[in-house]
């Protein structure tokens, strides 16, 4: 068994991320994730605004993966996936309306709305559509940030009076562990959103929020839940996809277990008619759309949670339980066909130099920690 540590720094807003040192995890890898080039920039200014990213194997176009988050009038907050086998057949004026019949994976998901609930249900709710979403939309702006190292950031910043929305999306060139909430995985073929919330004026403090999501994907042949997370997964190999919803939160500071509840939703659901028609083109089986919902602990005013889509290959997962809690899950099924192994051993001189390690992973991180602090 062999891991490695190494740090990085990333920003995602002034007052939000900055990152350190983290522990050692043993995971089940089903596929080799190589160092791979990467670039981030914000879409051209226009009806939409946000980032485009692409990650490409080994510099040379040969596999690529696109994802696009951005948002506009009338729009929720949304981001896509879509990988291809032949990188140079992604053609694109706007990435946001990009193209993607030739992928052969494709994931989306929008932020659609957060609640306030009781025992008795819903007592107010508000849409994360962009102005013009009526007197409870919000208004966004868009940043990027290409990082130090490997990892880069896009943050989308939603404000409707003392209520503020970040979601941080986070990019890696190399395969490793975040240490924001749940110890999340992060692979060159998969982006982490970190989100936050904040300011929210309960009712009644004795309340909840909840927050509404839409994924659309291929159809789902796999639902199963992990120590600390929940997924959903489509399709094998290059076709595969893999949306993944944390169960531990951080609530005031303080790490606790939630419930994720992920239900069958139609094509309207995600909000989004752009993304609708990149699912009917990218999707290679029966498209399908799931709604995600997470309730947060009562009366917190200051929330992190996590989640994050893959395409182009299924992500390894972490086998051996972490420091959080057992947790809780309305979709379970095990999976226990896949072998254990441990991320290999690799210096910092590797990385800095893109020197392969030994069995052939390239300038692999294994140890990435950020802790989220607040002004």
């Amino acid at each position: 068994m062999r891991t490695l540590m190494f740090v990085f720094l990333i920003f995602a807003l002034a007052n939000a991320v900055t990152v350190d040192y983290s522990g050692n995890a043993t995971f089940c890898n089903e596929d080799t994730f190589q160092f791979r080039e990467t670039n981030l920039a914000e879409l051209p200014t226009g009806s939409y605004s946000g980032a485009f990213y692409q990650s490409l194997s080994n510099g040379n176009g040969t596999t690529g993966l696109f994802s696009c988050f951005y948002g506009g009038a009338l729009l929720p907050p949304t981001q896509y996936s879509a990988y291809f086998e032949n990188a140079s057949t992604f053609a694109q004026n706007n990435p946001a309306t990009a193209s993607v019949e030739k992928a052969s994976a494709f994931i989306a998901t929008t932020y659609l709305s957060l609640h306030e609930v009781s025992a008795s249900g819903v007592i107010q709710s508000f849409s994360l559509i962009g102005g013009g979403g009526g007197a409870n939309s919000f208004s966004w702006i868009a940043a990027t940030d290409n990082g130090n190292g490997g990892l880069r950031t896009s943050t989308y910043s939603g404000l409707r009076g003392s209520l503020s929305v970040n979601l941080t999306v986070v990019y890696s060139d190399v395969f490793g562990v975040l240490d924001t909430v749940g110890g999340p995985i992060i692979t060159p073929l998969s982006t982490q959103t970190i989100i936050e919330i904040g300011g929210f004026e309960y009712q009644n403090p004795a309340n909840q929020i909840r927050l509404s999501m839409a994924v659309g994907t291929g159809e789902t042949n796999q639902s199963f839940s992990l120590t600390g997370a929940t997924q959903l997964t489509s399709g094998d190999g290059s076709a595969g996809t893999t949306f993944t919803a944390g169960n531990v939160v951080s609530a005031d500071g303080i790490e606790s277990n939630i419930s994720v509840s992920i239900v069958a939703g139609t094509m309207p659901n995600l909000a989004n008619q752009l993304v609708g028609r990149q699912m009917v083109d990218g999707v290679k089986v029966s498209p399908s759309v799931h709604l995600v919902n997470v309730e947060f602990p009562a009366g917190a005013q200051r929330i992190v949670w996590e989640i994050s889509q893959a395409a182009g290959s299924r992500p390894p997962f972490r086998l051996e339980p972490s420091s959080s809690q057992e947790t809780e899950s309305k979709i379970v099924t095990s999976d226990s066909s896949s072998s254990q192994s441990e991320l290999p051993s690799i210096s910092s001189e590797d990385l800095r130099s893109g020197v392969p390690a030994n069995n052939g992973f390239l300038a692999m991180l294994s140890i990435v920690a950020i802790f989220v602090t607040y002004l």
